[in-house]
């Protein structure tokens, strides 16, 4: 499966330092933050730290993570529907975005929410979730897993 992880602050490094453990994801971490002079880390494996969002051509993600502020979720979420696969959803950890917010700004596809604490960073958190009615079984698995 291919992961976009859109934002890189505390809580999507977090989560990513225990989704990269899941075998069969390829993570593509994209943060504007780095094309500003912040340091992306090293690729590790599957986990590529990008600058900008891809083109639309290289960048097909059965999964989009929103890991940023919620103040930025409309300036940013829009430019990414071109670059979800067909079945592809999303997975949002940012505070207080519903998922009709999420949804009206990149179409009707499906959205968990994701509501971490986090010890997360070390595999001790604890997270809610919270699908809306046309995510499938196998993307809350996806999620929970």
């Amino acid at each position: 499966m291919r992961i976009a992880v859109i934002g890189h602050g505390k809580m999507g490094a977090a989560l990513l330092s225990q989704w990269r453990n899941v075998p069969g994801h390829s993570f593509f971490v994209i943060d504007p933050a780095f094309a500003a002079g912040a340091e992306p880390p090293r690729g590790r494996g599957d986990v590529h730290f990008l600058a900008a969002r891809p083109a639309v051509a290289d960048c097909q993600f059965d999964l989009l993570i929103v890991a940023v502020k919620p103040q930025m979720i409309d300036a940013i979420l829009s430019a990414y529907r071109p670059c979800l696969s067909a079945d592809g959803f999303i997975a949002s950890v940012a505070a207080g975005c519903s998922i009709a917010r999420l949804q009206s700004i990149i179409g009707a596809v499906p959205v968990i929410r994701i509501m971490p604490n986090l010890p997360a960073a070390i595999g001790a958190g604890v997270s809610g979730l919270c699908a809306d009615r046309s995510a499938t079984a196998a993307q809350r698995g996806t999620v929970e897993a």
